[in-house]
């Protein structure tokens, strides 16, 4: 099995290829997109931290093409899981702390307090946990993972995102790319990078090819 084929890219449907352009269905691609908007909007009066969320896309690109090459490597499941989650809590970690309302503050959650940063586990291991049972139930790759995690962006996207979307329309897709993919990175993306999918299965004996 090819590195391409672990990961998730180019899917088929009964071998044929859908018609939908690669790069619409590329992880990696919506990555290194969310990267330059990150980068674009960053750094005018934002956290003195603003470069993390930019990194963080670009860590997930590169880790993601060292991949296509050699597989995560299989922990024993109790460490696979528990890895996943430490993975989403630090790559949200990473990425609140580029945010920031005023360029004050540490993250985005309040920007005239650092306690409320404690707070944001909160709402990270949940979404994690939630990505990672999607994982363990429907044995999700590291291309589906990212898909499943990224759909979590659609309430914010359609409510504090719907506003400024709808006033410039020329700036919907791009903030969408933004969004899909932060949520992606922090709610369970990483994990299949970081710990084979397979490991965080249920317990169970391996599955066999049926024979004939």
């Amino acid at each position: 099995m090819s590195g391409a084929d672990r990961l998730g890219e180019g899917p088929t449907l009964g071998g044929v290829r859908p018609s939908v352009p690669r790069l619409l269905t590329s992880p990696p691609a919506w990555a290194l997109a969310a990267a330059v908007v990150a980068a674009l909007i960053g750094g005018g009066g934002g956290s003195r931290w603003y470069w993390t969320t930019p990194g963080l896309f670009l860590a997930y690109a590169v880790l993601w093409q060292r991949r296509r090459n050699a597989p995560p490597p299989r922990l024993p499941r109790a460490a696979a899981r528990a890895a996943y989650v430490v993975a989403g809590l630090a790559a949200g970690v990473a990425y609140e702390l580029g945010l920031s309302v005023d360029g004050t503050g540490v993250g985005g959650l309040n920007p005239h307090t650092t306690t409320s940063f404690l707070l944001l586990p909160g709402y990270l291991v949940p979404a994690v946990l939630l990505t990672l049972l999607a994982v363990v139930r429907y044995g999700l790759d590291a291309g589906q993972t990212f898909f499943v995690a990224a759909g979590m962006c659609w309430v914010e996207a359609l409510t504090v995102g719907f506003g400024p979307m709808l006033a410039n329309p020329w700036l919907a897709a791009p903030m969408l790319v933004f969004y899909a993919a932060s949520y992606a990175v922090y709610t369970g993306a990483f994990g299949p990078l970081l710990v084979h999918p397979a490991a965080c299965g249920p317990p169970g004996p391996e599955r066999r090819p049926r024979a004939g």
